[in-house]
């Protein structure tokens, strides 16, 4: 996690007995702080949280701004829950949002956010007060405003004989006959075309140029591709308000996974920054940026370590920073990923390499909750970016803006308020009356016939719904909807967000709790130069109520022997494996590799464990069963070769 420098923090850890699973009270737990730098390290106070078994940290501070490891100890067949956390002090995206976002409070003052408030009245205002003058005040009325005030009689009469010419006055001569009837028709037609019905059409046009410019073909066709409605509504049943709480789970519960455990093997080259395992991993760099910590060891016990360099072929492991001595061969060892360094970008590690060590959920690798990152991507990063974007567009100039823009809108609004009280509707109509060709153009264009009130109210709702939709489609909006690239976006989600998922999402919430389970020990399990079946101890697990989503196998030995003479080791691709008791079939769970167990002719060395890769929830399904191993067709180079003291066991992962 990241945190300020300043800021304080409470780690918290649960201790509970091996055997029962309940939690245990009036323990004696130590914590101890290391920074990852330098390898130096602080022991801290710790008090239990009443009688809960809950034990905290009462003086975690931290001195300079670095990563930190704090690592949980017990004593006593316990365990401690999430006994690790690695924390990066100072810097990150935190403060970088944090500066971000004092910006724009800067920049979006109270005074500013009200000039906002202003312009938005204004503008409704606004628009309604010029809706009324366009109507009142058309090019036609305007005209004759210009010819009254020039007084330019002898000009205005010129064009007037132009325009009235001795065809068009004889069809004034036809018009005669009709003026009764024409000016009942006029009365109907303005009384149904208001003057408030004749700005709608002033709005109405104006709103069908936008739209028109904006709400294309080419959108639309695109937005009916992508099938929105459908996408979003797939995103909304699987994403519930339920499973989305879920998801505060995840890092916590991530926390406390680790990737391999491991042995320091005997070697002379070992160092206190180098040192030979036993761990099984083939690949070059596999564990590089993960945290290596050591959970046993006189010498280097409780201490952590970031990996730069891992040989998958002598298994030698290079560590960033020296350690407090020599590994001793048989100190065990813990590797976990460094999920925080790849989270908030600090340290070595980067998100490829948190990307690269994660499996989708289910998919049956090593790990069984995840790419956190891979899923859900990094919210903080999201939160960033469109910060950056509106900080970019309001800018302190374009802040200015709003300021003038406020002011100016006010005074236009109460210019606004003496024009309309000029210009009455009584003071439209002297204009009406100026020109004998509107009445003619309104007989020839309307009728009382053809204008009905119906259709009129039509006029009502079209300007109304155009001037709504023109208010909301601009084509601001429908470019940043190109930009944004929804449909793709949306696709992309539900493509990693698969109904698989969602369901794992359910599974989190109910509390997932890992243990593991050990046979009885056998007294010897011997290998010999022909390939055969060994059966091994089986495990039982208890009549106990859950849902089994992930099982591992593993088996342990006190001693390896060799009773003949040169070098015997596994001959050949081998496998361990587990089947349930009474039915079922054998399933592949510890992969042995060539020359595995190598040891010299009549020697005896020292014993380990091994744990498999291969998840075996298909056949370990289920509590209150007897599961049972087998070595299929173990077989070494020279006969033969002898475990004692053998224990198989199965870590179980269930809610």
């Amino acid at each position: 996690m990241g945190i300020k420098a300043s800021e304080g923090f409470l780690d918290l850890v649960a201790i509970t007995d091996t055997a029962t699973g309940l939690l245990k009270t009036g323990l004696a737990p130590t914590c101890t702080l290391y920074k990852i730098s330098d390898g130096t390290s602080t022991s801290l106070t710790v008090a239990e949280l009443g009688a809960t078994g809950l034990y905290k940290v009462t003086n975690l501070t931290f001195g300079t701004a670095t990563e930190y490891v704090t690592v949980w100890a017990v004593a006593g067949a316990y365990t401690i829950h999430y006994p690790f956390k690695l924390f990066k002090v100072g810097g990150g995206q935190e403060a970088d949002l944090y500066t971000d976002t004092q910006a724009l409070v800067t920049r979006l003052t109270a005074l500013r956010a009200g000039y906002l408030d202003n312009l938005s009245a204004g503008a409704v205002a606004l628009n309604a007060d010029m809706a009324t003058l366009l109507s009142r005040l058309s090019a036609a009325r305007a005209g004759y405003l210009d010819e009254l005030g020039s007084i330019n009689i002898p000009a205005d009469i010129d064009t007037l004989l132009i325009r009235l010419s001795a065809l068009r006055a004889g069809y004034l001569d036809n018009l005669s006959a009709g003026a009764v009837a024409l000016n009942s028709d006029m009365a109907t037609i303005l009384t149904r075309l208001s003057a408030a019905r004749a700005g709608y059409l002033d709005n109405l046009s104006a709103g069908a140029v936008a739209l028109a410019s904006v709400c294309t073909e080419a959108r639309l066709a695109e937005l009916a591709a992508a099938n929105l409605p459908a996408d979003i509504d797939t995103v909304l049943s699987r994403l519930t308000p339920t499973r989305a709480g879920y998801l505060d789970y995840l890092l916590q519960i991530y926390r406390g996974t680790y990737v391999a455990n491991g042995v320091v093997v005997a070697d002379a080259g070992n160092n206190n920054t180098t040192f030979k395992t036993d761990l099984a991993e083939t690949t070059n760099d596999h564990y590089n940026d993960m945290i290596l910590v050591f959970t046993s060891g006189a010498a280097v016990g409780g201490q952590a370590r970031r990996i730069t360099d891992y040989d998958g072929t002598t298994k030698f492991v290079t560590v960033g920073a020296s350690l407090a001595a020599t590994p001793t061969a048989g100190d065990t060892l813990q590797i976990m990923p460094n999920v925080v360094a790849a989270a908030v970008g600090g340290g070595d590690a980067t998100l490829a390499n948190q990307t690269a060590i994660l499996a989708d959920i289910g998919d049956g690798s090593g790990s069984t909750l995840g790419s956190l990152y891979g899923i859900l991507g990094n919210p903080a990063t999201a939160i960033s970016t469109d910060i950056a974007t509106l900080l970019a567009r309001l800018s302190a100039l374009r802040a200015g803006y709003l300021d003038n823009l406020s002011g100016g809108a006010v005074a236009l609004a109460a210019d606004m308020t003496t024009v309309l009280a000029r210009l009455t509707a009584l003071r439209a109509g002297y204009l009406d009356n100026l020109s004998a060709g509107a009445v003619a153009l309104a007989a020839t264009a309307l009728s009382s016939a053809t204008w009905t009130n119906a259709r009129a109210g039509y006029l009502d709702n079209l300007s109304a719904g155009a001037v709504a939709l023109a208010s909301v489609c601009t084509s601001a909006r429908l470019t940043e909807l190109d930009a944004a690239n929804i449909p793709a976006d949306i696709d992309t989600l539900t493509g990693r967000l698969t109904s698989g998922r969602a369901s794992n999402l359910d599974r989190i919430a109910n509390h997932v709790v890992t243990r593991t389970w050990f046979s009885t020990p056998q007294e010897t399990v011997d290998l010999h130069a022909v390939a055969a079946n060994e059966t091994m101890p089986s495990v039982v697990l208890p009549n106990i109520t859950g849902t089994i989503v992930a099982v591992y196998a593993g088996f342990m030995f006190m001693m390896k022997e060799a009773t003949a003479a040169g070098v015997i080791g596994v001959d050949g691709a081998q496998h361990i494996q587990v089947k349930e008791s009474a039915a079922g079939s054998y399933v592949d769970a510890i992969s042995i590799v060539d020359h595995m167990f190598s040891i010299a002719d009549s020697t005896r060395e020292g014993g380990g464990a091994v744990i498999g890769d291969h998840d075996i929830v298909g056949q370990v399904a289920a509590f209150n069963k007897t599961y049972n191993f087998q070595w299929t067709n173990g077989k070494t180079h020279v006969d033969h070769l002898r475990f004692s003291t053998v224990q198989t066991f199965l870590i179980v992962t269930y809610y």
